[in-house]
């Protein structure tokens, strides 16, 4: 009991560690669109402005913990769901990552246009590939090991002949008198 106890606790600790992780992750991506824009638009309109990267990483952090805030309980919902199945695949947690930014995005009134809402998207699998590296792939790894027991237990659904006892072997009949055997002297005797 102890030994699942200890391996439940690493696999929170884990899960933890992704989902800081992949909100990090998330908030580079989503730090990054968002930068390219605001280059190609500067390109285009000239408007001004040098972005410095101490502006870039304290808003890399503030992004990062509002979309850690923002999708806490959804993605603490497919974690634990990801767990107990042992859904262990990469596209569930890229696929989980896009829908939590299109939900969250849809609750963001900010937007632009199609290419902010791609962003997001884009932000999402690599936030669920990023907590698949870290935590996903080894989801389910602290259940303890199938009971082995269960492999004996018959199937009571199972069709009549098979739930049969089998025949005792019959007992082999008494041994005839073995047989003479008849050699042949080697030659020169």
């Amino acid at each position: 009991m102890s030994r699942i106890f200890a391996g439940l606790l690493s696999r929170i600790n884990m899960m933890a560690l992704g989902y800081v992780a992949a909100a990090f992750a998330t908030g580079a991506a989503i730090l990054g669109g968002a930068s390219l824009l605001a280059l190609a638009q500067k390109l285009v309109y000239d408007t001004g402005g040098v972005t410095t990267v101490t502006n870039s990483l304290m808003a890399l952090v503030f992004l990062t913990g509002i979309i850690a805030v923002i999708a806490a309980l959804p993605a603490l919902g497919l974690a634990v769901c990801a767990e107990l199945f042992k859904l262990r695949h990469w596209s569930i947690y890229v696929l989980g990552g896009m829908a939590l930014t299109f939900a969250a995005s849809r609750g963001l009134s900010t937007f632009q246009g199609t290419a902010d809402f791609l962003f997001f998207l884009a932000a999402g699998m690599l936030g669920g590939a990023v907590y698949w590296r870290v935590a996903g792939r080894h989801a389910g790894d602290w259940r303890a090991p199938e009971d082995p027991i269960s492999e004996v237990v018959p199937d009571f659904d199972a069709p009549e002949d098979v739930l049969e006892e089998p025949e005792e072997p019959e007992e082999p009949e008494e041994p005839e008198e073995p047989r003479k055997s008849f050699t042949i002297p080697p030659p020169g005797l």
